[in-house]
């Protein structure tokens, strides 16, 4: 297995590598081991159950975009589990899957333990918190950087967000930025989760949106938190509409392409508009195709009636 700890811990320790753990789906947040927080979700429903994990750097400062999401996705059932390893690098307003591979397997105690795969390697620190996402093939070398944690949210939902201060280094240049950490899981049976918004701007501000409800539509009510110098701030009702869209032919449906968010009370509101966009129809056997889909946009957030320049990451789905 590539996962690799911290020389720092105890050698007692290192004979326990292969079972190393990562955090997992959320539950109480405020510093506690991510791990303690999935034991029980486990044990309640291990039958059928998706287990998701997003990390996402995103540049920065005022330099070029630079946006890296890594999603890892395990399928839990008693017969084994299916896992998914997805990496994506958008830059000069350009998008690249350039990983994504699926494997099989046998029944696992910890399902929701990402795992390395092939090129993509783990390292891992004290108390099992993530430290880097490592992908090296060929000539090319990527490496996400989690460092200290900047705030810790978790919704309504039990899913968590995590924001770490962090870098990518990209070849031989290191460039610094924000990560977030995202977990969420779901049973088999249960509506699908909706869209997402990740966004940063500048030193003093990171901000993340969650549709509260998985049916992707416009209008729909998000939950939304941010962090603002050393304020947390958080709306519980932000509705986010989708102002423009175009055609997505391959899976014959309209994907948004520009957003307006606002609050009841005015507290928070904004509007972003798609940079470049990566799209993919899924299998169907309707018409209407599955939508799979990742907005690098760019806008203003008004918090408290102050204007900030923002740039971010927008996850679309369509079921």
């Amino acid at each position: 297995m590539n996962v690799t700890r911290c020389a720092a811990l105890a050698p007692a320790l290192a004979l326990a590598l292969a079972a190393c753990r990562e955090p997992a789906p959320p539950g109480r947040t405020g510093g506690a081991d991510p791990q303690a927080r999935a034991d029980s979700v486990v044990e309640r429903n291990l039958d059928e159950r998706i287990f998701e994990r997003n990390v996402v750097f995103l540049t920065s400062g005022r330099d070029s975009v630079l946006v890296v999401p890594w999603f890892f996705t395990s399928l839990a059932r008693r017969g084994g589990t299916t896992r998914r390893v997805r990496g994506w690098l958008a830059r000069a307003d350009r998008w690249e899957a350039f990983f994504d591979e699926r494997w099989q397997t046998p029944p696992e105690r910890a399902p929701f333990r990402i795992l390395p795969r092939g090129p993509v390697s783990l390292i891992v620190g004290l108390d099992d918190a993530l430290e880097r996402i490592s992908f090296e093939e060929g000539p090319r070398r990527l490496e996400v950087v989690l460092d200290a944690l900047v705030a810790d949210w978790a919704g309504a939902g039990g899913e968590s967000f995590r924001i770490h201060e962090g870098a990518l280094q990209l070849g031989d240049r290191q460039v610094p930025g924000r990560v977030l950490d995202m977990n969420r899981s779901r049973r088999t049976t249960d509506v699908p989760p909706g869209d997402w918004i990740f966004l940063e701007g500048g030193p003093d501000v990171a901000a993340v949106f969650e549709a509260r409800i998985g049916v992707p539509a416009t209008g729909q009510p998000y939950s939304g938190w941010a962090r603002r110098g050393e304020a947390s701030l958080r709306w519980t009702n932000v509705e986010v509409t989708w102002d423009e869209v175009r055609a997505f032919q391959d899976a014959r449906r309209d994907v948004p392409v520009a957003w307006s968010l606002r609050s009841p009370d005015g507290e928070v509101a904004g509007a972003l508009r798609s940079v470049a966009a990566w799209l993919a129809a899924g299998e169907g056997s309707g018409p209407l195709l599955p939508v799979d889909g990742l907005f690098q946009v760019g806008g203003t957030l008004l918090i408290e009636g102050d204007s900030i320049p923002v740039r971010g990451l927008v996850r679309h789905v369509q079921y």
